[in-house]
């Protein structure tokens, strides 16, 4: 399924506001609302997908915080590994 020029505006207003739930902290929310936005730009290879990963890469490592917060060394790790 192609999307066409205002549904491409759409998904970018939306990366937007998964942006606003990383910086709020709110990080499931924010990786639902990018991943929506990451299948729909690669599905017509729109060239920015790296934007959405590196928002996505930044909801990672804030999740990487929480945890080391919490003491769970290993999941924050883990989740600071995949962020980068």
């Amino acid at each position: 399924e192609h999307y066409d020029n205002n549904s491409i505006e759409i998904f970018k207003i939306l990366r937007y506001i998964g942006e606003v739930h990383v910086l709020e902290g709110q990080l499931q929310l924010a990786e639902k609302v990018l991943y929506t936005v990451l299948e729909a730009f690669q599905k017509n290879k729109h060239p920015d997908i790296y934007i959405v990963l590196e928002d996505l890469a930044e909801a990672t490592n804030k999740k990487s915080i929480q945890f080391t917060k919490k003491g769970d060394f290993q999941k924050a790790k883990e989740l600071k590994r995949q962020s980068i």
